[in-house]
């Protein structure tokens, strides 16, 4: 596997355990390009360094939520 692959699974996970957060919604929050994610996941962009230390750095900043939280917040929200 090469780090655009590498890269390419991060992102398709993240975006998996956020269920609240787009495609488009991560490319325009982390790049400001509504097409980033899309075309990386067709295979039609190999990313820079520095364009996948962006968006590292907001999935880094942006946790997606543990089964854990996601189910106190839920147990919280029918209380």
């Amino acid at each position: 596997m090469n780090i655009t692959d590498h890269f390419r699974s991060i992102v398709e996970e993240y975006l998996t355990a956020r269920d609240d957060l787009s495609a488009t919604a991560l490319g325009v929050a982390a790049l400001n390009d509504p097409r980033f994610v899309h075309d990386l996941l067709k295979g039609r962009r190999s990313p820079s360094a520095k364009t996948m230390d962006r968006v590292l750095a907001f999935i880094d900043s942006n946790p997606a939520p543990t089964p854990e939280a996601s189910a106190k917040a839920t147990v919280d929200e029918a209380a």
